[in-house]
């Protein structure tokens, strides 16, 4: 009987796998820049809007989402479809998306991305789920 339990115990223990990260790091910290873009839960378009990395759907996002992501270092192009903001980000620094209803239509139909502060993203990140890329 001890043996079938040692052998048992060898076999049990031989297939213990190791722990690796989901999602490894590409870059230092340093060299990539830290992106949130985050959807007003205020009135407007009730679908779920793609959110776009240059060109590239990377997500759908609802009202009182939010997103966060890294990107290295450049001019790159993100937003919604109808409103993209093309920066230059700079390493190491995190930036902060919010897209909102286009007050200059007055119908809350139209949506457009715009650049906040930390401060004021602080503030409606506490209030929004998050969510993960997609694609």
């Amino acid at each position: 009987m001890k043996p079938f339990l040692l052998l048992l115990f060898l076999l049990l223990t031989g297939c213990a796998g190791a722990i690796y990260d989901t999602f490894p790091r590409q870059y230092p910290e340093t060299h990539t820049v830290n992106i949130t873009v985050i959807r007003s839960a205020a009135k407007g378009i009730l679908i779920a809007k793609d959110v776009l990395l240059d060109g590239t759907p990377i997500a759908e996002i609802g009202m009182g989402e939010y997103l966060a992501f890294r990107v290295t270092p450049g001019t790159h192009s993100i937003g919604i479809p109808e409103s993209l903001l093309a920066i230059d980000y700079k390493a190491g620094r995190g930036y902060y998306l919010h897209i909102v209803p286009d007050s200059r239509w007055h119908s809350g139909y139209f949506l457009r991305t715009e650049l906040i502060d930390e401060k004021r993203a602080k503030s409606l990140l506490s209030e929004y789920a998050n969510i993960t890329p997609t694609r």
